[in-house]
C-alpha cells in the first residue's frame, strides 16, 4: 500500500460514479500510461523481481494512530498482489476499514485503493503511484529502492514546507510483510509513525 496525497486534501475531489468504477478506471488509466503493450520477456532481469515476496493475497492488522491523543486504533484490512503487464509492473487492490485522524476524520470508513508500481532500471528505482476510494485522483509519485524485502519510498518532489510521508517495508519472513508510514513536519529531522500494517500470508497461498 501507498499513501502520500497530502492529509488536508482528503475531502477535495469526489468521485460522481461509483467508487469501485472510479478504482477500475484508474487501473486502466495507469496500464494504459505504464505501456500496455508490454511483451514477455521485456521486464526480465535484476531489479524487477524486487517486489516478489510480496505477491499474493494477504490478512492485515492494522494500528493507525489517534493524532489527538496518542492511543492507537486496530482495524482490519486485506491487500492483494500480482504482477501484470508481462511482469512489468506490480499491482496491488487493498480494502479495509480506516480512521485516518490526522486528515481529520473521528470514526472508521471503509476504503479500498490501487497501488500500481514499476522498475526503472535506468534510474535503478522503483516508482508507485496510489488512488483510492476517498479521494479517488492520483497522488504524487515516490519513488525508492527495494532489497531483500527491505525498502524506503519517499515523494519523488519533496514539498517546501518540509511536510511529506513516507513508506518502510520490512519482510519478516515469507509469511509475514510489515509496513509502516512515518510522517515529518521538519525536513524529515525527525519522524513519527502513524500507520503500522502486520500483513500475512493467507493460507494456501
Amino acid at each position: 500500500m501507498h499513501v502520500f496525497w497530502p492529509w488536508s486534501s482528503l475531502r477535495m475531489s469526489a468521485c460522481t460514479v461509483p467508487r469501485t468504477r472510479c478504482l477500475n478506471v484508474a487501473a486502466v488509466a495507469l496500464a494504459i500510461a505504464l505501456g500496455a503493450t508490454s511483451v514477455e520477456g521485456q521486464c526480465e532481469g535484476p531489479g524487477y523481481g524486487g517486489f516478489d515476496f510480496w505477491l499474493g493475497e494477504w490478512s492485515i492488522e492494522q494500528r493507525l494512530l489517534d493524532v489527538a491523543n496518542g492511543k492507537w486504533i486496530e482495524l482490519p484490512a486485506h491487500t492483494s498482489v500480482e504482477k501484470v503487464l508481462a511482469g512489468c509492473a506490480v499491482l496491488e487492490r487493498w480494502r479495509g476499514t480506516v480512521q485516518l485522524s490526522w486528515a481529520g476524520m473521528t470514526e472508521p470508513e471503509p476504503m479500498e485503493g490501487l497501488s500500481i508500481r514499476y522498475w526503472d532500471p535506468e534510474q535503478g528505482l522503483w516508482s508507485i503511484h496510489w488512488i483510492d476510494s476517498l479521494r479517488p485522483v492520483l497522488g504524487p509519485v515516490s519513488v525508492g529502492t527495494i532489497v531483500d524485502g527491505h525498502g524506503t519510498f519517499e515523494p519523488a518532489e519533496k514539498p517546501a514546507d518540509g511536510r511529506w510521508s513516507k513508506i518502510v517495508f520490512a519482510r519478516r519472513g515469507p509469511a509475514r510483510v510489515d509496513w509502516r508510514l512515518e510522517h515529518t513536519a521538519d525536513g524529515g529531522a525527525t519522524w513519527r509513525t502513524i500507520w503500522e500494517m502486520a500483513m500475512t500470508r493467507q493460507a494456501g497461498e
